[in-house]
């Protein structure tokens, strides 16, 4: 029963999940751009703090990843409430995912 049920939610999480690696797959390509991107800001505004840092926050806005946490949120979730072990009880994990995603 219990390995029914794991299949069965992993079934039902499985949209999250491939949507999940689909965007880490991107990150990957991306990410040497992203780098040589960053180190061309450090070098341009190297004397000025506050520049360096709102250029690289203009530089990681423009990545967007839908999904991020909430596959990995909404398992665990699943998980403690199953097996009833997080911490503060039962409900703790909802106060938690809220707190998380919000």
């Amino acid at each position: 029963a219990i390995v029914a049920l794991t299949l069965l939610i992993r079934f039902a999480l499985y949209p999250l999940n491939a949507g999940s690696i689909r965007n880490m797959r991107r990150m990957k390509i991306t990410q040497p751009l992203m780098q040589k991107k960053v180190k061309e800001i450090q070098e341009r505004h190297k004397d000025d703090p506050a520049k360096l840092q709102e250029e690289m926050g203009g530089v990681y806005k423009g990545i967007r990843t839908p999904g991020g946490r909430k596959p990995t949120l909404a398992f665990q979730a699943s998980s403690l409430n199953r097996s009833g072990t997080s911490p503060g009880g039962p409900s703790a994990w909802t106060e938690w995912i809220g707190n998380a995603v919000g």
